[in-house]
């Protein structure tokens, strides 16, 4: 076996060349026990992680809206349950999927830090933010429902 410079000096490196398989049985147990302990801890503590979640998204969506209290663009929603973070581009899940692993509280994490600009961001709730979606993505169409019977047509008209 081919030394790469200074691997031959280190110890631990010398160590896990002559025992593999300690080593990687070690990594194994001591990753298990984290992950257990990590659980547990979670579980004890359920208020910690639900408060901090909650208090990421509202900083993030402060510095979106640029209001003390967010409330949705479209219709001046201000439950914080029921905000999101719109792209205002549509673009939301070509940028989650470029960054394998940019969801949930690393966006949050990412704004406001300032790593992840919000000049294209808005706020909107969840019925909104769907509406935007579908305009986008299909024009804005205004449904005509009518129940006749048991039947329910739907006639889409250009406005």
């Amino acid at each position: 076996m081919e030394l790469k410079p200074f691997e031959g000096l280190s110890r631990s490196g010398k160590w896990d060349r002559e025992h593999p398989e300690c080593s990687r049985e070690w990594h194994e147990k001591h990753s298990e026990y984290m992950r257990e302990k990590r659980i547990e801890w979670n579980i004890q503590h359920p208020e910690y992680r639900s408060n901090y979640r909650r208090k990421l998204k509202l900083k993030a969506m402060q510095k979106v809206s640029g209001l003390q209290v967010p409330e949705c663009r479209g219709c001046g929603c201000d439950d914080i349950r029921m905000l999101q973070i719109n792209h205002k581009n549509g673009d939301g899940y070509a940028e989650r999927k470029a960054k394998k692993d940019y969801t949930g509280n690393v966006i949050y994490r990412a704004i406001i830090s300032g790593e992840r600009p919000a000049e294209d961001l808005d706020v909107m709730c969840g019925v909104c933010n769907w509406k935007h979606y579908y305009e986008m993505r299909y024009g804005h169409l205004l449904f005509e429902v009518r129940y006749l019977g048991s039947a329910m047509q739907c006639s889409g008209k250009e406005e």
